[in-house]
């Protein structure tokens, strides 16, 4: 009987170390990862005459420590073949490198780049579109709807505009929370992640139909959407870069 209630005490022993291994490495993975990679991505429509078209774009920002890597937006090069046809498209990628709070950083043409031009950070991340900022203004929409740990969600959210704010936004805000992203600075809104010990992963910025009186015609119904995830892909390719880089300009 001892010899048995001796393997259950090493058995739970056991459990418990495994438990607080599996816990521990999961807080690193979360919080203390060297390398980081945050993707911003944008689906905006853009209206032709034959509809609208959604125009779907990535930004990202590559955390190491005090360095900030910025994958900037890229510029595509095509590929015909003798008869014009698409034989392929390539994205390239321009690089923005600087230590956290530094209001200068360099710019290169790839990642593979030797040299770089120094820059104003607000000028470079301004024409980028990574100056960090808020999509939600807090003092213009309401809350009139809440849901809780839906469809994968932590929490969603849905806001319209004040009285005095009608028309001059969108007609319908919904917002998506994650409870990971933790320790990313970057923010779609930065009140709501404070007030709700949260993070805003997702926003979807709907606009009504209306009739516009210059264009002489009815514009559909429409939605601007902004996702935040992390990728986990290349993070090696950025650690090199960032390391080789910081001992050569900094």
């Amino acid at each position: 009987m001892s010899s048995i209630k001796a393997k259950i005490r090493v058995v739970i022993a056991a459990l418990i170390l495994v438990f607080t291994v599996v816990m521990m490495f999961s807080f690193i993975l979360e919080s203390d990862k060297e390398v980081r990679k945050l993707v911003l991505v944008t689906s905006i429509p853009m209206f032709t005459e034959s509809g609208f078209v959604d125009l779907i774009d990535s930004v990202s920002i590559i955390y190491k420590k005090d360095m900030l890597l910025y994958e900037l937006m890229p510029t595509y090069q095509y590929n015909f073949d003798k008869a014009d046809l698409l034989k392929s498209k390539y994205a390239k990628y321009k690089y923005f490198l600087l230590k956290k709070g530094d209001k200068y950083g360099y710019l290169f043409d790839s990642i593979n780049a030797l040299k770089a031009k120094r820059f104003k950070t607000d000028s470079i991340l301004k024409r980028s579109g990574y100056l960090d900022q808020s999509f939600f203004k807090q003092d213009k929409y309401r809350r009139i709807k809440t849901t809780i740990n839906k469809k994968g969600f932590a929490k969603m959210e849905t806001y319209i505009p004040i009285e005095s704010y009608k028309n001059k936004g969108c007609d319908t805000m919904e917002i998506f929370y994650t409870s990971g992203l933790k320790n990313i600075e970057y923010s779609l809104s930065h009140y709501l992640d404070s007030i709700s010990g949260l993070k805003v992963c997702m926003l979807k910025m709907k606009f009504n139909s209306k009739f516009v009186k210059e264009a002489g015609r009815t514009i559909p119904a429409s939605e601007v959407i902004l996702i935040l995830k992390e990728d986990l892909s290349n993070l090696s390719q950025y650690d090199v870069f960032i390391k080789n880089v910081s001992k050569k300009q900094y």
